[in-house]
């Protein structure tokens, strides 16, 4: 996901017991048991769009939305999550990932 352009907005959601990693600008999810396996999937999900995209001769994210405005307003109320778990996966700082984690009320 580094390398590519725009913002990347990355909510993190706890569903029972997965966590949801959600792009925002894409709606692209994906789900683990913990946040950085989330992450992770993600990463591999953008990577598997990225890869069909090319096949089929689209450009990147060709036809995707943004995702629902109940998940931007989530993010909006989440707590910043600082980089250095990112950089632990071999990201740098540079980065123009921002990633919140959203709790919900039990």
């Amino acid at each position: 996901m580094d390398d590519l352009p725009g913002q990347r907005s990355v909510l993190f959601l706890k569903e029972g017991n997965l966590w949801v990693a959600l792009w925002l600008e894409t709606n692209i999810a994906a789900q683990e048991q913990n946040i950085k396996a989330a992450w992770r999937a993600l990463k591999a999900t953008v990577e598997g769009q990225l890869a069909l995209d090319a096949k089929r001769g689209r450009s990147p994210f060709e036809g995707k939305r943004r995702a629902p405005e109940w998940y931007w307003q989530a993010y909006e109320h989440a707590k910043p999550l600082p980089l250095d778990f990112l950089d632990e996966e071999g990201l740098g700082r540079d980065l123009t990932v921002h990633p919140r984690q959203y709790a919900q009320a039990a």
